[in-house]
């Protein structure tokens, strides 16, 4: 199992998220297995040196919330998996801690997504994979939001945590014994925040409440339009009552152009 994973470590970061979604499911490299001392320092090393790859400490991803969900068993697995080899408790970052806030903005329960980059929809699969995630990471870090933002993503599409497959390996490996915080009973965040590493910032009304929220998301990212961004520097989008009044800002090449419209500020 161990060469199986560095193999999908590699393909995290020469592919970005694509392939290390099947951590669980894959078969390996044959004789990767007899160089496992040349593949822990090269792997350890990669990650240490890029991870979190898409911002450093705010929560952020650069890439958006929709491709989001292509990493998120990955950014939990490798964590643990090289905290167990090596002592290092790489959830220590604040990234890890913040990354939940910033999903809490991006994608509102019962909302549209903030509308950059590629799978900016929120179809039902982002909703169910994303809350998944946040709601080991209340565990994790204790934290009664995002418990709270994982109960409340999932209440408009009749789902559970659970059945999400993604996580299934991870939770009976891991997750089954951890204590779950009570989600809050009081929304007290700020209703504005900013993620200057990733180029985002996000003014909402009711972020609590989707039905009543007028939500305005901005991007100015030092990352460009690069991998799964689309060329949407300086742009905003307007939603309101979860419901799209401005989307998506940008537009790109290809992919069954015309793509997007462009609202520059």
């Amino acid at each position: 199992m161990t060469y199986i994973f560095f193999f999908f470590v590699i393909l995290f970061f020469f592919k970005e998220e694509d392939g290390i979604r099947d951590l669980v499911r894959s078969r390996g490299l044959g004789d990767v297995y007899k160089r496992q001392p040349k593949w822990m320092e090269y792997v350890y090393e990669l990650w240490i040196a890029q991870a979190p790859k898409m911002a450093e400490t705010d929560g952020s991803w650069f890439n958006g919330i929709g491709y989001f969900k292509l990493n998120t068993l990955a950014m939990l697995e490798i964590a643990f998996s090289l905290k167990d080899l090596t002592g290092v408790d790489f959830l220590s970052n604040p990234w890890y801690k913040n990354n939940p806030r910033w999903m809490m903005y991006a994608f509102p329960p019962g909302s549209v997504t903030d509308g950059f980059c590629n799978g900016s929809d929120g179809n039902a699969q982002t909703v169910i994979r994303n809350a998944a995630y946040v709601h080991l990471s209340s565990a994790i870090f204790n934290d009664p939001y995002s418990a709270w933002y994982a109960a409340e993503s999932l209440k408009t599409l009749n789902y559970s945590v659970l059945d999400d497959p993604e996580f299934y390996w991870f939770r009976i490996v891991r997750g089954n014994t951890w204590n779950m915080p009570k989600p809050i009973d009081h929304f007290d965040l700020p209703q504005a925040a900013v993620f200057l590493e990733g180029g985002v910032a996000y003014m909402h009304t009711a972020l609590q409440d989707s039905k009543n929220d007028l939500m305005l998301s901005l991007r100015s990212s030092p990352f460009g339009p690069l991998a799964h961004a689309h060329a949407e520097q300086n742009t905003f989008n307007l939603a309101y009552g979860g419901k799209k009044l401005f989307y998506n800002t940008g537009y790109r090449i290809n992919m069954g152009d015309p793509h997007l419209s462009l609202i520059h500020i």
